[in-house]
C-alpha cells in the first residue's frame, strides 16, 4: 500500500534502525520507545492487523510470532503486544507487534 508507513519502511523507502530482516518480516527500533528495549516487528506483506494476518496466512503468522518471541527472549523478560483496532490504540493499520523489555516507561 502506497500510503502505509510500515509498507514504506519494509520497502526501504523510509529509513529505520533494523535489528532483524528476512523475506517474511522486518524488526526495527521504535522511533518513540516506551521501554529500555522497544522493537517493532512487521510482516513485509500488508495486513491491517494480527486478526486479518492470522486468517489470511496462519502459517506465516505463526512463524512471525515465533520469531518475535525469539527476539524478545534475547532481552530477558519481555512483552509482546498487538493492538487490533483504533479503540485499543492501533494507530498504524499494518499488523505490527511491539517487543518491550527492561524498564517500561509508557503505554503502547
Amino acid at each position: 500500500m502506497s500510503d502505509c508507513v510500515f509498507c514504506s519502511i519494509a520497502a526501504g523507502e523510509i529509513p529505520s534502525e533494523v535489528v532483524y530482516s528476512d523475506d517474511l518480516m522486518l524488526v526495527f527500533k521504535d522511533v518513540n520507545p516506551k521501554a529500555d528495549v522497544h522493537l517493532v516487528g512487521i510482516p513485509r506483506q500488508h495486513f491491517s492487523d494480527v486478526a486479518e494476518f492470522s486468517l489470511a496466512d496462519s502459517v506465516s503468522c505463526g512463524v512471525f510470532i515465533k520469531k518475535l518471541a525469539e527476539i524478545g527472549r534475547a532481552h530477558g523478560d519481555f512483552k509482546l503486544i498487538f493492538n487490533t483496532g483504533a479503540g485499543v490504540g492501533q494507530t498504524v493499520f499494518h499488523v505490527h507487534g511491539h517487543i518491550l523489555a527492561g524498564k517500561i516507561t509508557g503505554e503502547v
